[in-house]
């Protein structure tokens, strides 16, 4: 219930109508907060800067509705505009982090909650040809106040949509979100596994399907172990999180057979939450291919920006850096001191896969870019503390080396590149080394070894 809980107000989060409907009501409630202040004290009772009449307090909150709400569509407008140039610029994936982002609709919300406030405060005067006069003091200057206020928005608003759309802050943001999924799933320090019986499936397990079509966005393991102890069985998934499954696929497998009855696999199946599209709640994979895409949009030949690719290789090597220094994660998920869970972790290979393997079939013909990623798996390779990971970094270094058309290559270039290869490939031998920890945060301080001489390399 917690991981569907989380799903659905990530889903209200990454959306334009959330937190300007939060702020619009709000407003509602301001509203009748000031009224109900300019009724019970009275027009003189507290100093105000408005004391004018009826008709001109109208005029001015006209004024200011209008204004808001006319801004407030220039504003949508403009954030349409930049989340269009992102998704032509640097891929649709990326859409996902500019609808999150909380200053646009911070700043729609302002300028909808003034509007809202401003014409239930206009609705609420009453001249003396209407009966009882009444001339709310207190909610008119709160209104002029929320329009100045605004006004500071929108200069915000457009410092910040012109950063938005810069690549470096877009790579560092996707950065971010990768980083915060790594931490999640490969944490500092492992921790101190309780003793219990190592277990081995009795016979084939009983197979939990899918309902539904779609892609896995979240597990709710909490649920899965709650179920696991109710009905003592031990289920191993199959399904994770990002993958597309359709009706009757296995999500997960359930021993011993006996205890799963239909019930208990509509259960297991029940705490796979599903949905339209890849999200990074749990789904590592697809904020990793954020920053591959948007080095492989820039190797496109309609843009041809290796320095940008350049910077995502920086950002993946110092993520990958990030996860050579930690224990991996055990499979096995324990309640009460007995295996309930096997869920095995992303493997080192599929990740350094992942962020460099695209890159590296479609950046072969550039030189600089091909040296930059072989400085970068050595900056990876000499923080690396077990020898299988570093052997996985040297057999990728070979690939780039395999794969990059040498024959055109005047003899200096060849030397760079060799040279480049055989860093990479010294820095990944040898035997396990103790566990360190970078004397930087990798994710904030990305640079490879010798990679200033590097960023005259990547063009």
């Amino acid at each position: 219930m917690r991981a569907r809980i989380i799903d659905r107000w990530d889903a209200a989060r990454a959306s334009y109508w959330f937190v300007p409907t939060i702020m619009a009501l709000g407003a509602v409630a301001a509203a009748a907060l000031s009224l109900d202040l300019d009724r019970r004290v009275g027009p003189d009772a507290l100093r105000t800067v408005f004391t004018g009449s009826a008709e001109g307090a109208r005029s001015v909150l006209s004024v200011i509705a209008t204004a808001m709400i006319t801004v407030a569509g220039v504003t949508f407008a403009i954030a349409l505009a930049a989340m269009t140039l992102a998704s032509s610029q640097f891929g649709p994936r990326l859409l996902r982090n500019f609808m999150r982002d909380l200053g646009n609709q911070f700043v729609l919300g302002t300028f909808l909650a003034t509007f809202v406030f401003s014409l239930l405060v206009l609705g609420a005067i009453r001249g003396p040809d209407e009966g009882a006069p009444f001339v709310p003091e207190v909610s008119f200057n709160i209104a002029v106040i929320a329009t100045l206020a605004s006004t500071m928005v929108l200069i915000y608003f457009i410092h910040h949509a012109a950063t938005m759309i810069q690549v470096a802050h877009i790579v560092s943001s996707a950065t971010a979100d990768l980083v915060r999924d790594v931490d999640r799933l490969f944490p500092p320090a492992a921790p101190d596994a309780a003793p219990h019986d190592p277990w081995q499936p009795a016979g084939p397990g009983a197979p939990a399907l899918a309902t539904e079509v779609g892609y896995v966005e979240v597990i709710d393991l909490d649920g899965l172990a709650r179920t696991a102890e109710h009905r003592d069985i031990v289920i191993r998934l199959v399904g994770h999180p990002g993958s597309f499954v359709v009706t009757g696929d296995v999500l997960a497998e359930v021993w011993p057979a006996e205890r799963a009855n239909e019930q208990a696999r509509r259960s297991v199946a029940g705490h796979f939450i599903m949905g339209p599209q890849r999200t990074e709640q749990q789904d590592v994979g697809f904020t990793l291919q954020q920053l591959v895409q948007v080095a492989l949009r820039a190797l496109s030949p309609a843009i041809n920006d290796p320095f940008t690719a350049a910077m995502c290789v920086d950002r993946l090597g110092a993520v990958l850096s990030r996860i050579v220094v930690r224990p991996v994660p055990p499979a096995e998920r324990l309640v009460r001191g007995r295996v309930r869970i096997i869920a095995p972790p992303p493997t080192f290979e599929h990740l350094v896969d992942s962020a460099f393997g695209e890159i590296r079939r479609n950046g072969r013909s550039q030189l600089g870019l091909t040296i930059r990623l072989l400085l970068t798996l050595e900056g990876v390779a000499r923080r690396a503390v077990r020898a299988e990971d570093r052997a996985l970094i040297a057999a990728e270094a070979r690939l780039v080396m395999d794969g990059f058309a040498t024959d055109t290559l005047l003899p200096d270039e060849r030397r760079r590149l060799e040279v480049a290869h055989r860093s990479c490939i010294a820095a990944s031998s040898g035997p396990d080394r103790p566990g360190v920890s970078p004397a930087a945060d990798p994710a904030g301080d990305p640079a490879p070894a010798d990679a200033s001489t590097a960023d005259g390399d990547a063009g």
